[in-house]
């Protein structure tokens, strides 16, 4: 779909919403829009990440274009994780993942994710749903992070 046909879908629906009288409606189409936002959102990262080796590096890679994504928006229009990258660049993912997750305060990817409701894609997440690549106290240090914010799931 081109740029085009996106102008034309929204005056489209900008005329529905226009028209509509009924809150119950208007609440749906909010609620649609922004279920529809976050999948788009979703799928943004995921193919920013690119094919990965296995689907725990396809994780990390998407929330760290979500992370990329969200310092353009709040930070600075050209903010990128460069530290990140650097590190990644020198050391495996795993490693990384380790020390980032591992630490005594959170990250501040971490922060971000959270702070804008993507506590799913943090380090400390993906290490919960990896756990054979993780030790024991880096596993515990994610799980009590996360439960630290309500979010635990195992």
């Amino acid at each position: 779909m081109d740029r085009r046909n996106f102008a034309l879908y929204r005056r489209h629906m900008k005329k529905i919403v226009e028209q509509c009288n009924d809150p119950e409606k208007l609440d749906i189409i909010r609620q649609n829009a922004l279920d529809l936002a976050d999948e788009a959102f979703q799928k943004m990262c995921l193919l920013r990440a690119g094919k990965q080796r296995n689907q725990m590096h396809t994780d990390y890679y998407q929330a760290l274009a979500a992370y990329e994504w969200l310092l353009k928006k709040y930070v600075a229009p050209t903010a990128f994780a460069s530290r990140t990258r650097e590190a990644l660049a020198k050391r495996d993912l795993e490693d990384c993942l380790e020390e980032w997750a591992g630490a005594k305060t959170p990250t501040k990817a971490y922060e971000m994710l959270v702070e804008h409701g993507y506590w799913y894609m943090t380090a400390e997440r993906i290490i919960r749903r990896y756990p054979e690549y993780f030790s024991a106290k880096t596993l515990e240090v994610a799980r009590k992070r996360l439960e630290g914010i309500g979010r635990y799931v195992d």
